[in-house]
C-alpha cells in the first residue's frame, strides 16, 4: 500500500495498516532527536542540562532523572496518537 510517497505500517495483530506520510515521519523523526539530544546532553555534559533546566534546590535530586523519562513517555504517547 505504497503510494505518492505514503509508507504504510502494518499491525498484525490488529489487521489493519496505518498510513504515515512525509509531515508525520518529520515530526516523528523530529521527535526523536528530541530524545536523543536530550540522553547525549545528559551523558555528556550533565552540569550543563543540570544548568538549563536549574530545578529549585528546593525540589528533591530526583527530579533531575524524572524529567528526560517523563517527557520521552509524553513524547511516545503523542507520537503513537491513541
Amino acid at each position: 500500500m505504497e503510494a505518492a510517497g505514503l509508507k504504510a505500517v502494518c499491525r498484525r495483530h490488529v489487521g489493519s495498516c496505518v498510513v504515515i506520510t512525509r509531515s508525520q515521519a518529520l515530526v516523528l523523526g523530529f521527535f526523536v532527536m528530541v530524545v536523543g539530544s536530550l540522553v547525549v546532553i545528559r551523558a555528556a555534559a550533565p552540569d550543563v542540562y543540570e544548568q538549563a533546566l536549574s530545578f529549585p534546590p528546593s525540589w528533591p535530586r530526583w527530579a533531575n532523572a524524572v524529567f528526560p523519562i517523563t517527557l520521552a513517555a509524553f513524547l511516545t504517547l503523542v507520537s503513537i496518537g491513541q
